[in-house]
Parts: structure tokens; sequence; C-alpha cells
């Protein structure tokens, strides 16, 4: 591990432990504010639609940052010091540096869904080469609802156990947000029933499970691995299979450089959209509209 990064470790345990030891001195006030710490928005969503109104939920990734490269400030450790937990995705996405922050208890959220539901992290097979590769579970678990379906229960479980006070508000909100959920599943079933056979071109892995949720046809991904663009001779071969493939259009994330995919775009004569695999601005806030969201850019692709 690099010096500067060992440094800042200790720096940020050295900070937590110092926390923590001023609060285990004052005592919990009763009544005392029930709060999470989750490391991405749409983990935040998803906790907000069960804890409700009885619990802060935090996030760390502010709008339009990439989880993949975000790296955390020193005094972001003291948003631990009242959490009872910090919830964060999972391998291959905000593990790298959310790992490394001091909490009380940290939980995966990905590790909670039935592993009949987790995925593979994996690129198209039409993807650059890479030295690295990417393996382990796909963590962005949230772009299938029935998957957070899934995932309600041992979700709503941890929950009490961490507050259990709040047990019986916990498992009610999570029955409401199962049935939501499976409402959106059906909406999103009719809406994408019109693109099934429309090739789509992505500039990253984000949308996995929603594709296999709802059939959708990935022709090609154009920037497989996290942090690396694609050099020239690749948009030069992704150019002419856009063109092969008939798609009038290909779907970059707000998140990424805007140039690679407005260069691809304008070369290969197609539309360009931006697709928000994370949301947390006003206009996506909840789970809903994030979903929502995506679902009619995804739709567009039909003139």
């Amino acid at each position: 591990m690099p010096w500067n990064n060992l440094r800042k470790n200790i720096f940020l345990h050295l900070l937590f432990l110092l926390a923590s030891s001023s609060q285990a001195l004052a005592g919990s006030a009763p009544g005392q504010e029930v709060q999470f710490v989750a490391s991405i928005p749409p983990l935040a969503a998803i906790l907000r639609e069960v804890t409700g109104d009885r619990a802060r939920v935090t996030i760390l990734l502010p709008p339009g940052a990439s989880p993949h490269t975000f790296q955390p400030k020193p005094s972001q450790a003291m948003i631990m010091e009242k959490a009872l937990a910090f919830f964060l995705a999972g391998p291959n996405l905000d593990q790298e540096w959310a790992g490394r922050l001091p909490a009380r208890r940290r939980i995966a959220m990905v590790l909670l869904l039935p592993e009949e539901f987790r995925l593979t992290a994996q690129a198209d097979h039409h993807h650059e080469k890479s030295g690295h590769g990417e393996t382990g579970i796909d963590s962005h678990f949230w772009t299938d609802p029935l998957a957070v379906r899934a995932m309600i229960p041992e979700l709503v479980r941890q929950l009490a156990e961490l507050d259990p006070a709040g047990m019986e508000l916990y498992y009610a909100n999570g029955r409401r947000f199962s049935d939501e959920l499976t409402a959106l599943d059906q909406e999103l079933t009719r809406l994408f029933q019109a693109v099934q056979t429309q090739p789509f071109f992505l500039f990253h892995p984000s949308f996995q499970y929603l594709f296999k949720r709802y059939q959708l046809r990935l022709a090609g991904l154009i920037e497989p691995f996290p942090g690396r663009e694609p050099s020239p001779k690749f948009l030069r071969d992704l150019t002419d299979r856009i063109k092969s493939t008939g798609a009038t259009a290909v779907f970059s994330e707000v998140e990424l450089p805007a140039r690679p995919a407005e260069v691809l775009a304008e070369a290969a004569g197609v539309r360009l959209f931006q697709l928000d695999p994370l949301g947390g601005t006003p206009s996506l806030y909840s789970y809903f509209e994030l979903m929502r969201f995506n679902a009619r850019v995804l739709g567009s692709v039909i003139p």
C-alpha cells in the first residue's frame, strides 16, 4: 500500500476511535436520532423506503461522482460517529474505498440478495482487453426491482437487529415497499416489450441486472472497465459495429466523461442519451424516480 494511503487510513481510524471514545464517555441520550450511512445514493433511496421517518440516512458519494474513482475525505470518518451501520454496495463498485472507512458495522447490500439473484461482474465479449479483468459479483443489483424485493426480508431483519425499537415500522414499510416493487416490475415489463429487439450500446456495465430481467439486447460495451477510457482504435471498431447492427443510439452515463460518447455518436451517426445509474439529485431522489427515469431513457431508442 502506498505510504500516503497508509497514512490516510491510519488517520481515518484515529478519528473514528476518538469519536467513539467521546461518545462512550458521554453516553447515549434517550430518544437519540437513529442514523445510518450509505456509500451511494441508490442504497440510501432503498434504505429510506424501509426506515421512513424513523432514521436519518446520510450519503457519502455526491451526485455525479463515480463510485469507482471516489476518494472520501478524512473528515467523512466523523459521519460514522453516530451511525449504527454503514451500507455499501459491494465488490467491483465501492468496496475499495468504502471498505477502508471505519464503521461500527459494515453491510454489503449485494450480499443480502439470495444467491440465485446475484450476477457475475463481467463485460460483453466485444470489449477492449484489460490486464486485470473483472470478476466477482456485480453490485449494481438495484437496477432490477425484483432483486431489490428479494433482499428486503434480510434488510429488514438486519435493521430490526440494529434498532429493535423500530422493528414494527421496518417490517410494515418492507411489506409496502415490496408491493410497490411488484407494481414497478409490471410497469417496466410493459414498457420494455417495445424495445426488446433493439440493439443497445452502453458506455458502462451498470445495468446488467435490468437487461437480464427485461430481456434487453446488449450489443456492446464501450467502457467496460471503470476508469479506463476506450482507445481510438476501439472507438473505430465500435463505430463499425454500431453501424452493422442498425443501432440508432448509444447510452452514456452522467458519471462518465462526456467527450468519448459524443465522438462515438457523431462518428456512428446515432443519437446520444445519458443514463444515470446512481441518481441522488433532487429530481432523482427516490428509488422509483431513478428507475422510471432510466426506463424512459432506454425506451427512447424507438424513433
